[in-house]
């Protein structure tokens, strides 16, 4: 195998640079200057032909910004400067090499194996310087010392007793639904080929589904919200016999923000944070961007949603979300034909689909119970975040989104996410339902 090398300035463009410098310099005051170069790490199987490597910078290269690739580095460290390379881990292919690879295979370049972007970054310093437990749901619930007759989730489900009685589905699946209208709506004539559209008048459901996805969020911010983003969307996606998304909610609570220069008087700068988590003020930022970048990507706006920012001291005890919320919501439609799941029968097929499985984003259960003020090893937290890959659930999207527009012919009979677990859980969960 040989990595070819291929960089283009600047990396990073004026206003992302800037936010950039910032974040450094509130780590280190001396730095002067901060130039960025953006490199493309081809892995490739044999050496690429001159119209080859000719195809692949023009395919690398953004329109809009008329950037140029040079197979030599324009950073070079001297003195007084620091050059350092941020990119993708070594032994885990990226979403962003996997579609760029199929797109090379495409147009016929079948020797590029993995291309993975890294950003250099060249730091020039002045002459100064010198180089919580998760709360159980079902279990016994206690108020001053006396246990109550009834848990968390018998008073989340009582509340059905004096609610509209419109639910189809209620604390069964993965997303909830109430009664929805007839509509007329536009779908493919043939749902597996290219086709002219027709009408068709169908009852529709309405879907909402919420979760949280709190620790990932808070160790790796772009990241958490991103994969969080992504599990609700497959909630919508796995109701029933199928699911269709139409928009999203997201909603973030943190601690104190500790904006500089723009302290305020509540906030206490004393107050410590876990050195495994982000800060309150870089989980909103990278948060709010790790959801919006997914669902652009997807195709699924946020139209609604919260911020809450708080650190207080109350009765000299500190009140305030040090480890973060990620809330994500998501509305969709259902065929009413579709509300109900099949149960597996003998000969059944069991199919996956979806992207690569690797080993990132294991032990995210247990991980997340750990105390926040714990001494776990920040490396197995940062194993514990997932990484969202958008285009791929896309794909996945259309492939059911083909099959449920089939009404009368769904070959879909019952469906689930993978989660925690993996196979352990998913497939497992119809071979059970099968002898119960």
């Amino acid at each position: 195998m040989t990595v070819i090398h291929l960089y283009s300035c600047p990396g990073l463009q004026s206003g992302r640079l800037q936010r950039k410098k910032e974040d450094l310099m509130a780590l280190c005051p001396n730095i002067i200057e901060l130039v960025t170069e953006c490199c493309h790490n081809i892995e490739v199987t044999k050496e690429l032909t001159k119209n080859e490597l000719s195809i692949v910078h023009w395919l690398l290269s953004d329109p809009f910004l008329n950037e140029k690739h040079s197979d030599t580095s324009s950073l070079l460290e001297e003195p007084k400067s620091i050059l350092v390379e941020i990119g993708p881990r070594l032994n885990f292919s990226t979403a962003y090499s996997s579609n760029a690879v199929s797109i090379c295979k495409v147009i016929g370049i079948t020797s590029i194996t993995r291309i993975e972007i890294s950003m250099r970054y060249l730091i020039r310093f002045d002459s100064k310087f010198s180089i919580d437990k998760n709360l159980k749901f079902k279990g016994k619930l206690f108020l001053d010392d006396c246990e109550q007759c009834t848990s968390l989730i018998d008073m989340i489900i009582a509340t059905q007793k004096s609610s509209n009685s419109n639910n189809v589905i209620k604390f069964s699946d993965n997303s909830s639904a109430i009664e929805g209208f007839e509509i007329t709506r536009l779908i493919p004539e043939e749902v597996c080929q290219a086709s002219a559209f027709k009408r068709d008048t169908v009852k529709l459901n309405l879907i909402f589904t919420a979760e949280t996805h709190n620790f990932p969020t808070g160790v790796a911010p772009f990241s958490g919200a991103t994969t969080g983003t992504g599990g609700r969307i497959r909630d919508v996606e796995a109701v029933g016999r199928g699911g269709n998304c139409i928009a999203g909610t997201a909603g973030y609570s943190v601690g104190n923000l500790l904006i500089p220069g723009y302290e305020q008087p509540w906030e206490n700068t004393k107050y410590h944070y876990p050195d495994n988590l982000a800060t309150p003020l870089k989980i909103l930022i990278e948060a709010s961007d790790g959801a919006s970048d997914y669902g652009n990507k997807f195709g699924e706006p946020i139209i609604a949603g919260f911020t809450r920012a708080t650190g207080l001291e109350a009765s000299g005890e500190r009140v305030e979300w040090i480890k973060p919320i990620m809330f994500t919501g998501g509305v969709g439609t259902m065929d009413h034909r579709h509300t109900e799941k099949v149960r597996p029968a003998r000969g059944m097929k069991i199919i996956k689909i979806g992207g690569p499985v690797y080993r990132i984003g294991v032990g995210g259960g247990s991980a997340s119970s750990i105390e926040v003020q714990g001494d776990n090893e920040s490396d197995l937290d940062f194993n514990a975040v997932q990484r969202g890959d958008a285009e791929m659930e896309n794909k996945l999207n259309r492939v059911i989104r083909s099959c449920i527009e089939d009404s009368q012919s769904n070959p879909i009979l019952s469906i689930h996410d993978q989660g925690a677990g993996g196979n352990g859980i998913s497939i497992s969960f119809y071979s059970l339902s099968y002898y119960l």
